[in-house]
C-alpha cells in the first residue's frame, strides 16, 4: 500500500455487535492480518454484561480496540455512537459476522483514492465469489427499492446507497448528514446513502472491496424485530413517505391495497393459496397497511 496514502488518510473500523462473540472472534482476526492495518478499531457491544464471555476483548491485545457499551440494541444507535466516538477522516463499516480477504482495508482506500470518491460501497455476498447474474426481479419491487436499490450486484460505478456490512466513508460527510436515521427500523443504510447523495457526496461501488455475508444463525440486533413483515412495511413506507412524499408513496400504497384485496402477500405481491383459504386475509393486510401508514408518519414527525 502506497504510504502517502495510508498517512493521509487515517481509518477506523466500526463494529456494532450483539450476542455473535464466535464470528466476532473471526472478524477480529481477520482485521489483524489486513495489509492495512486499521488505526482504530470501534466495537460497540449491545450483549447485556453478565452474558458476555469473560476476558474476551483482552484476548487481542495487539488490535487498536475501543469497546463501547450500550443497552439497547440498535443498529442505528450503535454506529451513530461509534463515529462520534472516532477520530480518523476514514470510517470503514463492517457487520461482526462477515468474512474477508486480507486487503479488505487497502482495497476501500484504493478505490476511494484512485477514483475521487467520498463513499465505497464493497461488494457482499452470501458464497465465496459474487453471483453471476442478480436475482433481484424489478417486478415484485417497490418504487423505492427499483430506483435505490437497482441490481448492482454486477455495476461498479456510481449508486444511491449504502450497507453497514461493508463500506467506509469520509467521517466529516457522515456527521454532515446526521448520521443514521434513528426513527427507521430497517432498511437505514439506504436511507443514509441517499440522503448522503442528496448531500454531494460521490459515491461509488465496487467489487475490489469483497466479503463475505456469513449470517450467524445466533444474535444480531435484527433478532429483536419479532415481526420482521410488519417492520419492512412500517420501514418502507416511512423511506417512500420521507423522501418521496407525492405520487411515488401513493403508488406504493395503492399497489400494497391491491396486493391485499387480491390475496396477495404485501411487499412481494405474491398470490398465496392460504391467503385464499383464510378469507379475512386482506382485512389483515390492509390493517396492517393502515397501521404501518399511520406509525411511519407518526415516526416522521418526531424528534428522537
Amino acid at each position: 500500500m502506497n504510504m502517502e496514502i495510508r498517512s493521509a488518510m487515517r481509518l477506523s473500523v466500526i463494529i456494532p455487535t450483539y450476542y455473535r462473540y464466535p464470528s466476532l472472534d473471526t472478524v477480529f482476526g481477520l482485521l489483524s492480518r489486513q495489509t492495512r492495518v486499521p488505526d482504530e478499531i470501534i466495537v460497540v457491544d449491545q450483549t447485556p454484561p453478565a452474558d458476555r464471555p469473560e476476558g474476551f476483548y483482552a484476548r487481542f491485545p495487539s488490535l487498536p480496540l475501543t469497546v463501547i457499551d450500550m443497552a439497547e440494541p440498535s443498529l442505528s444507535a450503535s454506529r451513530n455512537a461509534a463515529v462520534r466516538a472516532s477520530h480518523c477522516d476514514v470510517l470503514v463499516f463492517i457487520d461482526d459476522d462477515m468474512e474477508f480477504g486480507p486487503r479488505l482495508l487497502e482495497q476501500h482506500l484504493k478505490v476511494m483514492t484512485e477514483e475521487k470518491v467520498d463513499v465505497v460501497v464493497g461488494a457482499i455476498s452470501t458464497e465465496e465469489t459474487m453471483p453471476v447474474t442478480c436475482n433481484r426481479n424489478a417486478r415484485t419491487l417497490d418504487p423505492i427499492s427499483v430506483f435505490l436499490k437497482g441490481p448492482n450486484c454486477q455495476w461498479n460505478g456510481m449508486v444511491l446507497i449504502t450497507s453497514g456490512a461493508n463500506t467506509s466513508m469520509k467521517r466529516d460527510l457522515f456527521l454532515a448528514v446526521g448520521g443514521y436515521d434513528l426513527n427507521l427500523l430497517r432498511m437505514e443504510d439506504i436511507d443514509l446513502g441517499y440522503r448522503l447523495f442528496r448531500h454531494g457526496a460521490k459515491m461509488f461501488y465496487s467489487e475490489k472491496p469483497f466479503s463475505r455475508h456469513m449470517r450467524a444463525p445466533m444474535g444480531g440486533t435484527r433478532k429483536t424485530q419479532p415481526d420482521l413483515e410488519w417492520v419492512r412495511l412500517l420501514s418502507k413506507i416511512y423511506l417512500h413517505k420521507k423522501h418521496f412524499p407525492g405520487w411515488t408513496t401513493k403508488q406504493y400504497i395503492l399497489k400494497e391495497v391491491f396486493n391485499a384485496l387480491m390475496f396477495r402477500n404485501l411487499q412481494t405481491g405474491v398470490f398465496r393459496l392460504s391467503n385464499f383459504v383464510r378469507f379475512y386475509s386482506p382485512l389483515r393486510n390492509l390493517w396492517y397497511l393502515w397501521r404501518a401508514s399511520r406509525e411511519a408518519s407518526l415516526r416522521l414527525n418526531s424528534n428522537v
